[in-house]
């Protein structure tokens, strides 16, 4: 790279993927310092699930990728118009998500478990429980 030219779109997402290690080792402490107490047993019991469920650096990448589609798109207005209405409601569907109370979950009736195949290590991890508070 000439000195003084900008950097490259590799260079910089680089750049940006370059702290995900250290954001990895922050988030472990600060999960092993907040889940305590009742959030902790909450934690214990959903076990690998829940775990699995966020990934740090998928969700970098994919921030990476939607901040590069609002940044190519600025000449685009319809197609950064459908953008924005897309990526909103896929945040606002993943919010909601999150906002769901266990004991609202309703176990599969015992004909879809039946009909449906599952590999033992999720049977394992999947465990449907009620809060007793």
């Amino acid at each position: 790279m000439a000195s003084g030219s900008p950097p490259t779109d590799g260079v910089r997402e680089a750049d940006f993927d370059s702290v995900n290690g250290l954001l990895e080792q922050v988030e472990a402490n600060v999960k092993a310092e907040f889940a305590v107490g009742p959030l902790g047993v909450l934690d214990r019991l959903g076990g690998p699930l829940d775990d699995a469920m966020w990934n740090l650096r998928a969700a970098r990448s994919t921030a990476w990728t939607n901040a590069r589609c609002c940044g190519d798109s600025v000449h685009l207005p319809l197609l950064r118009d459908r953008f924005f209405v897309r990526l909103d409601s896929l945040v606002g569907m993943s919010g909601r998500g999150l906002l769901v109370r266990l004991d609202q979950i309703k176990k599969p009736s015992q004909d879809v478990t039946r009909r449906t195949t599952v590999n033992a290590s999720h049977r394992n991890a999947v465990k449907w429980w009620t809060p007793s508070w």
